[in-house]
């Protein structure tokens, strides 16, 4: 697991969502969205992660909006596999979403972290277009 432990990664979804993450300790994840509807919102979550596979992770984790991100990370690829769960004013929705990583970005001031509960009712950071129900 130390692999991904102060890793900063760029997360290039398919949707175009872009997040930056900063994998700070086996429980604790940094996270900016840099663009979408959650734009500029960030915040630090508490994580359960795992090595499944050599190089591979999986980690999830709820947000106080009760939004649940759940990735797997494939390292010597450089590719991520996310599935997000959101509540929205039409109901629970879900979405499938994949990227690209690419490490050694810039470091993120979370001293100012909200969550997305603190967006009200915007999208969270996870969240794109492509929706399932």
């Amino acid at each position: 697991m130390m692999k991904l432990i102060g890793k900063n990664l760029l997360f290039q979804y398919e949707s175009g969502l872009q997040v930056i993450g900063r994998y700070s300790s086996p429980t604790e994840v940094s996270w900016e969205a840099l663009t979408g509807a959650a734009k500029g919102s960030k915040g630090t979550e508490s994580v359960v992660m795992a090595e499944i596979a050599p190089n591979i992770f999986f980690v999830n984790w709820i947000e106080k909006s009760g939004t649940t991100v759940s990735q797997v990370l494939d390292l010597d690829k450089l590719v991520v596999t996310a599935f997000v769960t959101f509540d929205t004013p039409q109901g629970r929705q879900s979405m499938f979403d994949k990227g690209t990583l690419t490490e050694g970005h810039q470091d993120i001031d979370y001293s100012a972290s909200c969550s997305a509960a603190d967006m009200g009712d915007t999208i969270p950071a996870h969240s794109h277009r492509r929706r399932r129900s």
